[in-house]
């Protein structure tokens, strides 16, 4: 085997660790910034179960948290992304 067949391998795989960054923002300060924007478009958060929280890593770079109504409250729901790197956060209206 040559030694370029040894090297590619190697420096792909040191160029992939190198991208791969862990997420700027913790789950919790995506969570508490997530919140303040929800209350701040009108929201009233004690309507809604706690939210389900996707990681950065699998949604290009945002937070992504869904909020659901509480039962009694059916066809309410919304999403907040939280940019890791900046940490503005956009509500989408749901259903």
């Amino acid at each position: 085997m040559t030694l370029h067949r040894l090297l590619l391998p190697a420096a792909c795989a040191v160029f992939l660790l190198a991208c791969a960054r862990p997420p700027h923002l913790t789950s919790d300060a995506a969570t508490r910034r997530a919140m303040a924007a929800a209350v701040k478009d009108g929201y009233v958060l004690r309507d809604y179960k706690l939210p389900v929280i996707h990681a950065p890593e699998h949604s290009n770079g945002k937070w992504l948290l869904q909020f659901d109504a509480l039962e009694g409250k059916p066809g309410h729901q919304f999403l907040v992304s939280v940019d890791d790197r900046t940490g503005d956060a956009q509500v989408t209206p749901g259903n």
